[in-house]
């Protein structure tokens, strides 16, 4: 939602919770809070309060967390995607089909106050990811195990998935056998289908199975 607004913030890099501002919005504020009406992603009117707290100095050493995100920011203008706290690059992964196994090139980086200067710190690292996709392991244990399901749950809950139509990791948080890609849900007050929604907006992901199990994710971010 704070996209929505670059005209009224200006340059801007948001962690969030803080927002930070090259504008001084104190002059439209009341009370010191700004107060905007907006949509979220599912068409419900929210109301977002931005409350000025103070600037940040050169010399105040919340600038190195300023710093900080520029850099991660920059990073994601790179098409680097974010897994944990470092970037790496999907494009350049090298795929190792033996063992199901992918690494993805990337960069540790951090900038900090080093005596009296400020220094920033890249070094080269490497990701390690398994290929086996939640689908092929429920299919695995189905064959091998006479209760798959709760054997499936310990395997999968808390495990850290990402998708290939965007590079987003999720934390799978539970799963729910009782749902399938035919199943409903509420968007823009309508009900629709798994199925549907994938044809319609992510046009590039078909579900080919109607008997995929509905896996419930939280995103996982680090900040």
């Amino acid at each position: 939602m704070i996209g929505q607004y670059e005209d009224l913030f200006g340059g801007n890099v948001f962690d969030g919770t803080l927002l930070f501002s090259t504008q001084n919005l104190k002059s439209i504020m009341v009370n010191d809070v700004h107060k905007i009406l907006t949509k979220d992603r599912a068409g419900n009117t929210v109301q977002v309060k931005i409350k000025h707290v103070r600037i940040v100095e050169l010399t105040d050493m919340q600038q190195m967390h300023v710093l900080n995100l520029i850099l991660r920011r920059s990073m994601e203008g790179w098409k680097l995607q974010q897994l944990n706290r470092n970037f790496f690059d999907p494009v350049a992964k090298i795929r190792i089909e033996n063992f199901r196994l992918e690494i993805w090139p990337g960069y540790i980086t951090s900038i900090r106050q080093h005596e009296l200067d400020i220094l920033m710190c890249a070094e080269i690292a490497h990701k390690v990811l398994r290929t086996d996709t939640i689908y092929n392991i429920l299919t695995q244990l189905v064959e091998v195990s006479s209760d798959y399901q709760n054997a499936f749950e310990a395997e999968v809950i808390g495990m850290v998935v990402i998708t290939d139509y965007n590079n987003k990791t999720y934390r799978v948080s539970d799963i729910d056998f009782g749902m399938s890609p035919k199943s409903t849900f509420k968007r823009k007050e309508k009900d629709v289908t798994f199925v549907d929604y994938y044809k319609r907006v992510r046009r590039n992901s078909l579900i080919t199975n109607n008997k995929y199990i509905v896996l419930i994710v939280t995103l996982f971010i680090h900040f």
